[in-house]
């Protein structure tokens, strides 16, 4: 075998030594940071969701309403929530930060007021919902797998680690091997 060959082959199998150090240590600190702060998550294809809990409704002031209007509370209530498939169109709100053990860096987001509170310049067309034909458009593989299952409403953190996210590649400010924590609302789901 030619020795340049043999470097090559050597030279790759460090770098993929290297990558799964490095997807080892990324997934020990999100688990970490989510035990830390006592939050249930459950790990889709490699990437860590965690829901976001809706805040506790307002006590009932009237606890005897008109039947009629029970009977269309139950209505609403009981709809089956939107589940997302592939092929459908999905909207979703956004904030894309760089997760470290300090106070985590954002640096993309489609919510106009986190946009203004960290300076970012964004027209209008920048801060509407993503639109995102699930399994068809060019998004990074760890929302992808965050959005399997994801119903309409939904809110949720995403935890990806690099191998998921950019890699090896330098992404605007972040750094190689980044693991990027996202925030995600689930708009609105058109069904294909």
């Amino acid at each position: 075998m030619n020795k340049y060959l043999i470097i090559l082959l050597l030279l790759v199998s460090c770098e993929k030594i290297e990558e799964e150090d490095t997807t080892y240590e990324q997934n020990k600190r999100i688990e970490a940071y989510l035990e830390s702060r006592g939050s249930e998550y459950i790990i889709i294809d490699g990437v860590y969701k965690s829901e976001i809990p809706e805040p506790d409704p307002e006590p009932d002031p009237d606890p005897d309403p008109d039947p009629e209007v029970s009977k269309t509370l139950m209505k609403v209530q009981s709809k089956v929530p939107t589940v997302l498939e592939l092929g459908d169109t999905v909207y979703i709100y956004y904030a894309q930060l760089l997760f470290t053990d300090k106070p985590s860096l954002l640096y993309n987001t489609n919510v106009e007021s986190l946009a203004l509170e960290a300076g970012m310049q964004k027209d209008a067309s920048e801060l509407a919902p993503l639109k995102i034909i699930y399994g068809e458009s060019k998004i990074i593989d760890g929302l992808s797998r965050g959005l399997k299952n994801s119903v309409e409403k939904e809110l949720f953190e995403l935890y990806i680690p690099s191998e998921f996210a950019y890699g090896s590649m330098l992404q605007g400010v972040l750094p190689q091997h980044s693991t990027i924590q996202m925030y995600v609302e689930i708009y609105k789901i058109d069904k294909k």
